[in-house]
Parts: C-alpha cells; structure tokens; sequence
C-alpha cells in the first residue's frame, strides 16, 4: 500500500507521519500556482479525479502535495479536496 509521509519542516528531530491519503483534483487558478513555486497542475491532472498524496510538506502559510502518480512535481494542497 501506498503511503503518505507528512513532513513538518519548522520540527527536525520529529519523525515522518505515514498515513494514506487520497485527494481530489479541482482545479487551479494562476496564483495558487505561484504561491510557494508549486508545479502548474493543469494539462497534468484531470479535474475530478482523485490521486494519492505521496509526501505531504506543512509550511506555516501553505502545503505541498507530491501525488503517487506524478511523483516529480509538487502542488499546492488548495488545488485539492480529501476524499473520505
């Protein structure tokens, strides 16, 4: 099974959290893009679709999903929805 690790980078000496965690896609404006120099998500993934959170990066004013299956790019957490 595929897991998420959950990094907090303001905590060093705190390990990893591993947990699955599936998200869907809902689209993206230009900002959210920008915001944190994220990957541009549109023409890669599909709206509507849902996709697993490989490693999960908390910053204090944003988050950064690396998803299973685009494992070389990052994305803004705002571009997404959980699924339950």
């Amino acid at each position: 099974m595929n897991y998420t690790k959950v990094y907090n980078p303001y905590v060093f000496d705190e390990p990893a959290i591993e947990t699955l965690i599936k998200v869907k896609y809902k689209g993206c404006s230009d900002d959210q893009v920008r915001w944190g120099s994220n990957d541009d998500p549109r023409g890669i993934l599909v709206i509507g679709k849902e996709y697993s959170v490989q490693k999960m990066e908390v910053h204090s004013w944003h988050t950064k999903y690396w998803l299973w299956e685009h494992p070389n790019n990052k994305f803004n957490s705002a571009n997404f929805e959980m699924v339950e």
